[in-house]
């Protein structure tokens, strides 16, 4: 989508930028959201309207007509709140006829993207407005819910059809008219996506963007970065990708990494919430410059190794100008230099993935604009640099086929020319550029075609065929967005090329040297290096250097054993404040297992019916992770909330301002002044911990104690809709809780009980005090029960009780606005 990943140190001189209004911002980008926006409930009506489009299909016309209906079609089919041109008061500052998509069209039927037939095709269906898409939970039995099936019955109205080539992704081809602001005419289809949404039932997702993850070939063992990961879909499809083994009352996160990154804090925000929604146990954010992505490291009693990533994503910030079936005012004002601005730094962000990349790794280079100076250049340009590290693998996707890779293209003049033919003047290589425009900046050698760029490195598979391996989605294909997708593998035995500040050894006399950059005038073609000894400077041929080995040297993606399996240790003498997660302390989790009945010996689980609790999964989270939340007797942030974190993320070693997702399983009650006063809070000075709500179902196949069967689903809805201003409360026999208990918390359950069943029907988390227990409310988190927010009234704190909704019926009268 649209981002500004990194907005300092730009090199080139970039011609006037397109002005956008937010709706056609957030459109732009392939997950409907803005750059900036927070993703909190009051923002999922406009996220989702906003990702919407009019009745109809392909329309069969002549390419004649194209053109002279744009505007009409811009202005009035898209429901951007444009007025058409010859609607506009006079003196309007609008152009009467804009030539946005005169130069669109001229310019792209130019480079021979496709056929011309899928040309005519692409072009009828970018004239009108993108069908709006989502996916279901495909973690095992999730998908096949009665949340799920009833969701897809209630959405049938709306021309729902499955996306072929995606398993679990839908569209809705009749999702209504727009209306003035974008935003869909249809509440109910509206209300009915949000509530869905913030369930966590579907995530919302242009069906083009869903292109990179599937790729990938993601397993639950692989440590994956996404290098500009906001505003977070592609993630959160990833994170469902590692737990699509697992099923729903499976407790231990996946063994992988997944780290987000982006440039911009309120975006990384964004993605923390969604996660929310989701188990995050492998997912960790952060926020760095995705060009100059800083290492991270591994931390274990012999040192500290550098991660290297099984999996690389780049879905880079670009002109966006393939999304115009959703910004509509992009066409209006699209130029042919809008993307030469971008190029630069896509090839920065995509040199450093691929020096991150593992050997044998997959990284997949995206965008979603048409451009091929922000597409194959870039592919290009980073082979040329590699020099033989990374090959292109062919893309293959059953049920989908992609135009291929273009291998000649024109680079259109950074400025306007006059008198130049539609689509502007362009070059065919650079000796036809002046030494002016060479100067200027704006333009650079790796924009262009490698066949017409004498200084092509060409190592093993010529780059001109490689590129031909390169994918570019196209409406005519699929009757979505423009997507180009790049799918990169690094070959095992070739080492990433030597930067500036690089560490290396010169292999005549063996010395430590560092590297300074490439020399100049009459040592152009050496490599200018400091060495370490004495701080003399020499300049070395490229071959007679080595990157230099030591005890911080890559060792591969996976940590060492004892370094996953590390805890707080004083006999071992292990250390563990370098690490970025802090393992549960030793008193804590006896007192959690004492309280809940949990056991962590897998053989004693089987014999007594339960699931077996993955100590060591178990970590400190942030005090953050629930503002309501804080310590009485501790003073460190880390000690309000327990956590659950993969093992790759418990191996990990400190970064700059890390924010781990985590999932969180315990979290201990703030206690305010008088709050010993309050039947539900008195409790807690004797037991601080009390399961989250999102994880009671899960909890309730773990624990030996604390758990109790409720009669009948109708006696907790008789607990939750009382009247106004009476607490949620009842007698502790009523609910099946033995009132000889301790005080403290306890997980009610309707269904099923013991592991094996899959998880209860419905569980909730309760407050046993003086043989009473009260219903807790947890604002701001969606039950694993997969209905929360979905139906029903909402209670005090915010969360909603949907999840007492009886039955599939009742549940499909209330996606269907019942």
């Amino acid at each position: 989508g649209i981002q500004d990943c990194s907005t300092k140190g730009k090199q080139y001189t970039s011609p006037p930028l397109i002005v956008m209004e937010p709706a056609e911002l957030r459109a732009a980008s392939p997950d409907g959201m803005l750059p900036d926006e927070t993703d909190s409930e009051e923002d999922d009506d406009d996220e989702a309207d906003n990702d919407q489009h009019v009745n109809g299909g392909s329309i069969d016309r002549p390419k004649a007509t194209l053109i002279a209906k744009a505007d009409e079609a811009t202005c009035v089919q898209s429901g951007c709140g444009h007025t058409p041109p010859g609607d506009r008061p006079t003196g309007s500052r609008k152009p009467q006829s804009p030539k946005g998509p005169q130069e669109y069209e001229a310019f792209y039927a130019s480079q021979n993207l496709c056929s011309d037939s899928d040309w005519l095709r692409s072009m009828d269906l970018l004239l009108q407005p993108l069908p709006p898409a989502f996916r279901v939970d495909s973690r095992g039995e999730a998908s096949d819910s009665a949340q799920v099936s009833a969701l897809l019955e209630a959405l049938r109205p709306w021309g729902l059809e499955p996306v072929p080539w995606c398993p679990g992704a839908y569209r809705l081809a009749s999702a209504g008219p727009l209306g003035q602001k974008g935003r869909l005419e249809d509440k109910r289809l509206n209300k009915i996506l949000v509530r869905a949404r913030r369930s966590g039932i579907i995530e919302r997702q242009e069906s083009a963007s869903m292109l990179p993850g599937m790729v990938l070939d993601v397993e639950p063992h692989h440590i994956m970065l996404d290098l500009c990961a906001a505003p977070g879909s592609k993630t959160m499809q990833v994170l469902e990708l590692m737990h699509r083994d697992r099923g729903l009352d499976v407790l231990e996160p996946p063994p992988g990494l997944l780290v987000a990154n982006d440039f911009k804090s309120k975006r990384v925000n964004r993605i923390l919430n969604r996660a929310k929604r989701r188990p995050a146990g492998p997912l960790l954010a952060t926020c760095a410059d995705a060009r100059r992505y800083p290492n991270l490291v591994w931390k274990n009693r012999h040192g500290s190794n550098k991660v290297r990533f099984d999996r690389v994503m780049c879905d880079v910030p670009c002109s966006g100008d393939g999304t115009v079936r959703k910004a509509r005012g992009l066409l209006d004002n699209w130029t042919p230099r809008s993307g030469l601005c971008h190029h630069g730094d896509q090839l920065g962000i995509l040199c450093r993935g691929i020096e991150l990349l593992a050997p044998g790794g997959l990284l997949t280079y995206s965008t979603c604009a048409l451009n091929p100076v922000e597409c194959e250049a870039v592919v290009a340009g980073a082979l040329s640099w590699a020099k033989g590290m990374v090959e292109v693998v062919p893309i293959q996707i059953p049920g989908l086929q992609l135009a291929r890779g273009l291998t000649t293209w024109r680079v259109p003049a950074p400025i306007a020319v006059e008198g130049a033919p539609p689509g502007g003047a362009t070059y065919a290589s650079w000796e036809e550029v002046s030494q002016d425009e060479r100067n200027s900046g704006r333009l650079r050698r790796s924009m262009f075609p490698p066949a017409a760029d004498a200084a092509s490195v060409k190592v093993g598979v010529p780059i001109s065929e490689q590129l031909q391996r390169c994918g570019r989605l196209l409406p005519a294909h699929d009757n979505g967005g423009c997507f180009f997708l790049a799918l990169l593998r690094r070959v095992g035995d070739v080492d990433v090329p030597l930067r500036r500040g690089d560490k290396a050894r010169v292999l005549h006399n063996g010395l430590e040297a560092t590297v300074r950059g490439q020399g100049t005038g009459k040592f152009a073609g050496l490599t200018r290096v400091t060495f370490a000894e004495d701080g003399s400077t020499f300049h070395v041929s490229p071959e007679g250097l080595e990157r230099w080995r030591d005890s911080g040297q890559e060792l591969g993606t996976a940590p060492l054993a004892e370094d996953v399996n590390a805890r707080a240790s004083e006999e071992e003498g292990l250390k563990t404040e370098g690490h970025i997660v802090r393992p549960v302390s030793e008193a804590d989790w006896n007192t959690l297992a004492d309280f809940f009945g949990l056991v962590s010996d897998q053989a004693k689980a089987e014999s007594l019916g339960v699931q077996a609790f993955a100590r060591e999964a178990l970590v400190y989270g942030p005090e953050s992770y629930f503002p309501s939340a804080a310590t009485q007797d501790h003073d460190d942030q880390d000690g309000a909330t327990l956590c659950l974190a993969s093992e790759s993320l418990r191996a990990l070693g400190k970064v700059r301002n890390p924010r781990p997702a985590l999932r969180a399983a315990f979290v201990r009650p703030r206690m305010e002044a008088g709050d010993q006063q309050s039947p539900s809070k008195c409790c807690a000075a004797s037991f601080p911990w009390r399961p989250t709500l999102e994880m009671a179902g899960v909890l309730a196949t773990c624990c030996t104690r604390r758990v109790a069967c409720a009669p009948s689903r109708a006696v907790l809805q008789e607990v939750f809709f009382q009247q106004e201003g009476v607490k949620p409360e009842a007698d502790a026999t009523s609910l099946g809780v033995d009132p000889s208990w301790p005080d403290g918390a306890v997980i009610i359950i309707v269904g099923a009980l013991g592991y094996g069943h899959g998880l209860p029907e419905l569980a909730i988390v309760g407050t046993l005090s003086k043989g009473r227990v009260r219903v807790v409310f947890q604002h701001g988190f969606n039950t694993l029960a997969r209905v929360i927010a979905l139906a029903g009234p909402v209670g005090k704190s915010g969360f909603g009780l949907g999840l007492l909704v009886p039955g599939v019926d009742q549940l499909h009268n209330s996606f269907a606005g019942g």
